[in-house]
Parts: structure tokens; sequence; C-alpha cells
């Protein structure tokens, strides 16, 4: 083997022996924190104690259709996380090769740093929430690139779509919510966006004190929603950078 041959066979080395070692975990003891037991209390219809953390109630959805469809062991929740695992790999890959232009080896080597990461492989074996989030996270951010485009009904299917996968995600881990700038500006266009841009950069004088003051009132109303919500506890995880990716 030469050249691009050998380049290919140990990449696919590679890909194969990282692979393994996640494989390996469908065997190993089921892994649970504090918030694993809130989770699976959830699934399973059992209440929680009064003073546990709150969190969105999707992830204890998909533990409830897991648990339907025969998947309630120690392999079955594991294996749920292996499959949205790889739904992420894949939507990274073609994230990869549409949006950002690498060719096949480059995606191919961003999806294994990506299994190679320490939070990735760290998580895939507990009941916890970040893996199926990250897969729809990246399923929108796909539908998005593929609205933007597009042009005309298409556009707005695509669209749709990824504000629906963003909302899944959002049920799952609130730190989604991070979709939804994405979400606008898309919505509006890069052309627009554009536009925009270059409007403030003639007008700075009332640009920088107009941004300033959105971007107050935004944290504003971030507090007063944090305040008011359930989801609080996960929110100010968000905010110290604490949890999860």
């Amino acid at each position: 083997l030469r050249g691009p041959r050998l380049s290919r066979a140990l990449l696919a080395g590679a890909v194969v022996a990282i692979a393994a070692t996640y494989v390996v975990g469908l065997e190993s003891p089921l892994r649970m924190t504090a918030d694993s037991i809130v989770y699976l209390a959830k699934a399973a219809g059992i209440p929680v104690p009064p003073h546990s953390h709150h969190y969105p109630p999707g992830y204890s959805v998909l533990l409830r259709a897991a648990i339907h469809l025969g998947l309630g062991s120690a392999a079955g929740f594991v294996a749920v996380n292996l499959l949205m695992l790889i739904v992420a790999v894949l939507a990274l890959y073609r994230l990869c090769r549409r949006s950002m232009g690498l060719m096949p080896t480059g995606a191919v080597l961003v999806g294994l740093l990506l299994l190679l990461s320490h939070s990735v492989s760290q998580f895939v074996p507990f009941v916890m929430s970040d893996v199926p989030a990250l897969a729809l996270t990246l399923l929108c951010l796909l539908a998005l690139t593929t609205a933007e485009a597009r042009t005309g009904r298409t556009r707005l299917a695509w669209w749709l779509l990824a504000a629906a996968l963003a909302g899944a995600s959002i049920s799952i881990r609130l730190q989604e919510l991070a979709l939804i700038p994405a979400l606008a500006l898309v919505a509006v266009g890069g052309q627009r966006v554009s536009s925009v841009w270059r409007w403030a950069r003639r007008r700075p004088v009332i640009a920088i004190p107009a941004g300033a003051v959105s971007l107050l009132a935004l944290v504003a109303v971030a507090v007063l929603v944090a305040g008011a919500t359930r989801y609080g506890h996960e929110i100010g995880q968000t905010w110290g950078g604490g949890g999860g990716f």
C-alpha cells in the first residue's frame, strides 16, 4: 500500500479501533449520576424527591421509549447513546463536507476527533442527556445549512425541520437554547444580515449604543426567564460552564 491507499487504510483502522472501544461499553455495568436517577425515575413514572433538580422532559421521554422497545437495561441505554452518537458523527461529516468544504479524509478526521474527545467518551456509557442532545443539535445545524442554500418553499421546509430539531434538542438540554440565534439568522436571511451590518458600519455612533442596549435587554430577559422557570439550575449550569458539552 502506498500514498492515498495507505492513508485510507490507516484511517479505516483508526475508525474500527475507536469504534471498538465504544462497543465495549455495551457490556459494562450501568453508570449513573444523581441526575441519571432523576431521569430514570421520570421515565418510569416514579415520583422524584421534592428537592431534586428539574430538567426538561425530553430525555426522560426518550428513555421511556427505549424501555417500551425492550432497551430498558444497562446495555440498552448505552445502545441508545451509541445510536445517537452515530447520528451525530454522520451529521458532523455532512456539515464538514457541505458547509466547510472539507475533503472526505478531513471530514472523517474531524469525526474521529469528536469520538476521541473526553466529553463524548465520558458520557456515552452514562444515562445522561448529553449525547442525544448533541445528535439533535448537529442535525439542526445540518438542516439550517441546507435551508440557507435553498429558496422559496424548500427553504421554509428545511427551516421548519431545523426549528423542530432545535425544539427537540432544547427539550433534552436547555443549553441548546444557543440554537435560537442561528435559527433567527437563517430566518432573516444572510443578505438582510449583511445589509444591516453594512448600515451599522456606516453609522457606528448609532449602532454601538443600540447594540449595547439590545445586549443588556437580552441578558435581562434571560435573567428573568431563569428566575421564573423551574429549570433555573440547569440554566445556571449553562452560564457557569458546568457539566456536559
